[in-house]
């Protein structure tokens, strides 16, 4: 395939933007001193009211993980460089599939650390172990495992009982975890991206991911190279323009969750 001028001009904006990945994995990989949480800190507060399920240590991992898929997307789209030129593949799905992965995790450490209100961060975080425990109870039973989680959910229960949780909203069919699509949404709105727009990206990736047509047609480059009238054979080539818009919004999340987590951690004044 012959990239274009607009095509080379896309790729070269996208490798700057893909420059900004390096520091963020030397954050999670290092002694980032953001990560520590100070005595006092609303993060403080909200890992005594969440004990032993810390908060702090649920929206950590889930930047490490968005980071390390972004890790991923720059190692596959940068390619190899040999005697001066670079070598790139840019794949029709498999980039959207991590920047997916990316998203999902980035926006899930703004939705638990965002609310401004402590009993809504607290809420968020345990109804996430509580979903996270039927999950791993379903998972021991398709391994022939037994494992009982009722009694982490009673404790689950407890703690957002003492955080001011009526008992009405306790049941089971109350502690429902939002899909990942409300929850990206919910985290975009925290940020100038936006609710809706997140959604969009978050939406495109998946079906992406997942090999739907619907996405496919949308969001991939498409040559038709013959036809009879009825039913068209096309080439699918990967969209640049689409990668770079959507990594850079996958960035933005990822450094908006660090910057958000250094600010409810750090020491109060």
């Amino acid at each position: 395939m012959t990239v274009t001028d607009d095509e080379k001009a896309l790729l070269e904006t996208l490798l700057r933007h893909l420059d900004r990945v390096p520091p963020l994995g030397e954050r999670t990989g290092g002694n980032w001193s953001g990560w520590r949480v100070h005595p006092g800190s609303p993060l403080a507060g909200d890992d005594k009211k969440t004990d032993p399920y810390h908060l702090s240590h649920s929206a950590h991992l889930a930047i490490v993980v968005a980071v390390d898929h972004l890790q991923a997307l720059a190692t596959l789209v940068k390619g190899q460089e040999k005697a001066g030129v670079r070598e790139m593949l840019i794949h029709t799905h498999a980039p959207f599939t991590l920047l997916r992965a990316a998203l999902e995790n980035a926006a899930r450490a703004v939705w638990l650390l965002g609310p401004l209100l402590r009993r809504e961060r607290v809420w968020r975080r345990l109804v996430m172990q509580f979903a996270d425990t039927k999950n791993g109870e379903a998972k021991a039973k398709m391994l022939g495992a037994s494992w009982d989680g009722e009694p982490t959910r009673e404790r689950i229960r407890r703690l957002l009982k003492d955080a001011g949780v009526p008992e009405c909203e306790l049941s089971n069919k109350k502690l429902k975890l939002p899909g990942y699509g409300d929850l990206v949404n919910s985290a975009g709105r925290f940020m100038p991206l936006g609710g809706e727009r997140a959604e969009l990206f978050w939406s495109a990736c998946s079906s992406l991911a997942h090999g739907d047509l619907s996405g496919t047609l949308a969001f991939l480059d498409r040559e038709v190279t013959a036809t009879d009238g009825t039913i068209s054979l096309l080439r699918l080539t990967g969209s640049v323009r689409a990668l770079l818009v959507i990594t850079v919004a996958t960035l933005d999340v990822v450094e908006y969750a660090f910057g958000l987590y250094g600010r409810r951690a750090a020491a109060p004044y």
